[in-house]
């Protein structure tokens, strides 16, 4: 079996996301946030294997109190004989408050030259601000605001502001890399910006704002016919608990992504 190591690069892309929940009663007191940054996490299977999950990349997490500040560079790996990520710097951060006066949980990402796939999708750069609030005793926001710059899937050069999840597909696009199998490889999948989601669990709701999610096969040209299948998302994940749920939850998303080109 092949050990499967990973490879993180950059991505630069502009989100805003909001969500609205009833927050706990004000007899139950504040609600406590969990908050983790990640530059990359995501799952890969070889050859039509077993999903694998990936380690997170740059990984930062603050449970209900304190600061946390994750910093790496030259960031790169591989899984299934086949180039995965590289990331040349990545800046993950996370804090949290839980008091009267003030409860939040609040995130930051910051990454440098981006490459997924062999370079199939590419981006220079990308800042994210991730901020979570008990804004009454009845109501929860969060908000994520992403800038990505110079974002190239499958050849193609993206901009835009997107105010929903946006999905942009690939059939056999051409990937080049040198040092694999025969130097070529083809990709079949899907990309998709401003990607958020609510659950709720009991007393509990998980927030995901992904502003960039590739997910597909990319498969060697010629021998040896190595396979890999990931599914790769720049993730912030917010857990908060304590908050008051019934059947009638408001949940509303509003979602801003700008992905910008400069070149």
């Amino acid at each position: 079996m092949r050990a499967i190591r990973f490879i993180p690069k950059l991505v630069s892309v502009v989100l805003g996301c909001v969500w609205v929940l009833p927050a706990a009663a004000q007899s139950t007191g504040p609600v406590q946030f969990d908050v983790t940054e990640s530059a990359l996490v995501g799952t890969v299977s070889c050859n039509g294997g077993q999903a694998t999950a990936v380690t997170p990349v740059d990984a930062s997490t603050t449970d209900v109190s304190g600061s946390n500040d994750a910093k790496a560079s030259n960031l790169s790996a591989q899984a299934c004989g086949l180039p995965l990520y590289m990331i040349t710097s990545a800046d993950d951060s996370t804090s949290a408050q839980d008091t009267t006066s003030e409860d939040d949980g609040d995130g930051d990402s910051t990454l440098q030259n981006v490459s997924l796939l062999g370079g199939l999708l590419t981006y220079q750069s990308k800042i994210e601000t991730d901020a979570c609030n008990a804004v009454s005793a009845s109501a929860v926001t969060c908000q994520d605001t992403t800038s990505v710059q110079n974002l190239v899937f499958a050849g193609r050069h993206l901009t835009g502001t997107f105010t929903a999840p946006a999905t942009f597909g690939a059939t056999n696009a051409s990937v080049q890399i040198p040092d694999y199998c025969t130097g070529l490889a083809l990709f079949t999948g899907t990309l998709t910006v401003a990607g958020t989601s609510v659950q709720i669990s009991g007393n509990t709701a998980t927030v995901k704002m992904v502003p960039v999610a590739l997910k597909g096969t990319l498969t060697c040209v010629g021998l040896p016919l190595d396979r890999m299948s990931v599914e790769l998302k720049d993730e912030s994940l917010v857990s908060i608990d304590d908050i008051s749920v019934s059947n009638n939850i408001l949940a509303n998303a509003l979602t801003n992504v700008q992905i910008i080109s400069q070149r």
